[in-house]
């Protein structure tokens, strides 16, 4: 959680920022939160980390898939905050798309379109629709997929 929210905090602004992040975290309750693993702490870790890796600004593609796949993995956790972090990475998609970085738009939305296939079966396990069990993991092997072809 301290990385979490360190690496978060380096990524939008520096490193101080960062270290001051994840000092702050002492000043809270959420490490009580932790210990009765709570969705909503156990995803703050996910949604910290996977677009502080999503929205790195050395462009790797290995960070960025793997900040997708974590995005992806919230949604299951914690629906609503795993929809708030899916929506925050699709805004920066659209935001590379404005400044007119092509390629980071193309792989930032493949991989944010992979990450809501990954999540998919939680929409079918939330909403009691009868599914082939097959065609939940084919969901997640298709998400997966395309995070790796769109980084």
């Amino acid at each position: 959680m301290i990385l979490a929210a360190y690496r978060l905090g380096a990524t939008l602004f520096d490193d101080v920022t960062g270290g001051a992040a994840a000092l702050m975290l002492f000043l809270t309750t959420i490490f009580r939160w932790l210990e009765g693993m709570r969705g909503t702490a156990v995803d703050f870790v996910l949604v910290a980390l996977g677009l502080a890796l999503f929205l790195d600004s050395r462009r790797s593609r290995t960070l960025m898939a793997c900040g997708a796949l974590m995005l992806g993995v919230t949604l299951p956790s914690h629906p609503i905050d795993g929809a708030l972090a899916i929506g925050v990475a699709s805004a920066a998609c659209g935001f590379w798309l404005l400044t007119g970085d092509l390629p980071r738009f193309r792989a930032g939305a493949l991989s944010v379109a992979g990450a809501l296939l990954v999540g998919a079966p939680e929409i079918a396990i939330a909403r009691a629709i009868v599914v082939p069990v097959a065609a939940l993991g084919l969901a997640e092997i298709a998400g997966a997929a395309l995070i790796i072809y769109g980084a």
